[in-house]
């Protein structure tokens, strides 16, 4: 899969090759993985397990919904009509009464259901929608039934699965939505390491999700983005091999369905078409350029993909007149989201402000529903300011490769642009932020990760920082992994302290309320609950010492 071959030199579509070559391409590729890069995804996945048990069950993005979808897929209705789905009963049940929807967070003033009374999904309707009134609509019926059918397909493939308690059941699915983007880490490095000539700026790209504690609640929660992210994630990995010229049809497939995947999970997906068709003409003229050598077989199969993914986009447009309706009737839409009074309109100026501030804050740390709790202002504008300056390093000197990776970077953009456009209609309309939300922007993450490594490794390789550089090689790793565990370390106390113990306390005060009321709304038994937590601390320790352990080695 991510070939050794010097990130400088094209890629050549090879010829026939025995079975046995082919293991051996795959053995070198593994082994080939630093050790590090292995303890970046061992960090990822044990601080989403913390992220998944910090978070009781529906306190995510649309997680009620997504469950209930879920749910109500299993249950046979597989693509309801936009608007007209109702919230699944066993949902509406128990989230009403776990949370008492009148006693907000803190959590600690909470007294919740023993796990033993918790009831089974089933038995207080499932996926059903019989008991629900017309305005209990669950809007995510406008989506794709791909990352419906995959939660629903996995529940079914769980022996046992419908006797668990109901919050058991949505932690399943949590861990199916945490292994879904687990690769990230991976996908980042591998991408980078194509663009990079420094083996520390690729292996800083892996810590990338690390950084982004918004990113790694998100992928604790079940939501149809981790799906995207994968598909994602996966094609811009692709895309950086097809942009140093592999146009083999192998990587082709693997293009094809990755679009077939994102398109059948959410509209956000659209956007890239136009990606995959710059990165094949970047990397066809990278690989010859010649009228002879174009790929029209992997071409043939890319359209296949989109043709496959698109067929969804199109039965939206016979059947209901556009690309993706609305998931909500107008009278909901009327109450939820009322127009501002006759003559009044947002300013352009006004949803400019608005939205771009709370976009950049969401991206890095929205660690509530959306906000609060959230990152300090001066981390989010700290790590904000150092992402541009690299970025803007990374396009001031690769100047052979400013196209790729304009290519790989071409994601974020498209992607700002089309929520914008939604966003500012109903700004204009009601002067409220809608749908403008910085977890989107995870989709184009893997090439974000790129240009920022990228970005660090030139001015890793400029004449006059070459001094720093050489101690960069040294510290570098370990600076890395330091700044990562930093960064979660300063969420998940920000939510203890907010969505747990409450403004006023502090966890280094209270540990022991707060770890009392943490174990008491977990759907696990203490020991497994707690056995995570310690397990989570290992995986950060032990990314530590891997990153210690060269400078040892060099030091002896």
């Amino acid at each position: 899969m991510m070939s050794t071959r010097d990130a400088t030199q094209p890629v050549r579509p090879p010829g026939p090759r025995h079975r046995a070559e082919r293991h051996a391409e795959r053995q070198r590729w593994w082994r080939g993985v630093p050790s590090l890069v292995w303890a970046a995804v061992a960090l990822h996945v044990g601080v989403m397990i913390v992220f998944a048990l910090l978070y009781p069950a529906y306190l995510s993005f649309d997680e009620k919904e997504q469950v209930g979808r879920i749910l109500t897929t299993q249950a046979g209705d597989i693509a309801p009509a936009p608007g007209t789905l109702l919230v699944a009963d066993g949902v509406a049940s128990t989230f009403n009464d776990f949370f008492r929807a009148e006693q907000p967070p803190p959590l600690v003033g909470h007294s919740p259901t023993k796990r033993v009374e918790r009831p089974t999904f089933d038995s207080v309707g499932g996926g059903g929608r019989t008991g629900q009134p017309v305005t209990m609509v669950n809007q995510l019926s406008q989506h794709p039934p791909g990352f419906y059918l995959l939660g629903a397909g996995f529940l079914d493939a769980i022996p046992g699965s419908s006797r668990l308690a109901w919050d058991q059941t949505v932690s399943l699915l949590r861990l199916l939505d945490i292994a879904l983007i687990a690769p990230l880490p991976l996908l980042c490095w591998g991408a980078a390491r194509r663009f990079c000539r420094g083996r520390v700026a690729s292996i800083a790209a892996a810590f990338a999700p690390l950084l982004v504690p918004a990113l790694e609640r998100l992928g604790a929660s079940v939501n149809n983005d981790n799906l995207l992210i994968l598909a994602a994630s996966v094609l811009l990995y692709l895309l950086a091999k097809v942009l140093h010229g592999d146009l083999r049809i192998r990587t082709a497939t693997g293009v094809a369905v990755c679009l077939a995947i994102a398109f059948l999970t959410k509209g956000l997906a659209l956007i890239f078409p136009p990606v995959v068709a710059l990165a094949y003409l970047v990397g066809w003229r990278r690989a010859g350029g010649s009228r002879r050598d174009l790929p029209w077989a992997s071409v043939a199969i890319v359209v296949g993909g989109v043709v496959v993914g698109g067929l969804w986009w199109l039965r939206n447009l016979l059947l209901y007149q556009a690309v993706q309706p609305s998931g909500l009737p107008p009278a909901v839409v009327a109450t939820s989201y009322p127009s501002l009074p006759a003559g009044q309109h947002g300013q352009f100026g006004d949803f400019v402000r608005d939205a771009s501030s709370a976009f950049v804050r969401q991206f890095w740390g929205a660690l509530g529903l959306p906000l609060p709790p959230q990152l300090p202002d001066i981390v989010v504008a700290t790590v904000t300011v150092v992402s541009l300056l690299l970025a803007v390093a990374a396009f001031a000197l690769a100047r052979g490769a400013r196209l790729q990776l304009l290519t790989m970077a071409l994601t974020a953009p498209l992607l700002i642009g089309l929520v914008s456009v939604h966003s500012w209609h109903e700004f204009y309309r009601t002067g409220r932020v809608v749908g403008f939300q910085g977890r989107y922007l995870y989709e184009g993450f893997v090439g974000l990760a790129v240009l920022a490594a990228v970005g660090l490794d030139r001015l890793a390789a400029a004449p006059a920082l070459r001094g720093l550089a050489r101690r960069a090689m040294r510290w570098g790793p370990l600076v890395v992994v330091v700044a990562a565990l930093a960064m979660e370390a300063v969420a998940i106390v920000e939510i203890v302290n907010v969505q747990w113990l409450g403004q006023d306390h502090a966890v280094w005060s209270e540990p022991g309320q707060a770890a009392r009321t943490i174990l008491a709304y977990s759907p696990w038994l203490h020991p497994i609950t707690i056995g995570v937590f310690v397990l989570s601390v290992l995986t950060a320790i032990t990314a530590v010492g891997v990153a210690v352990a060269p400078r040892r080695a060099r030091a002896t």
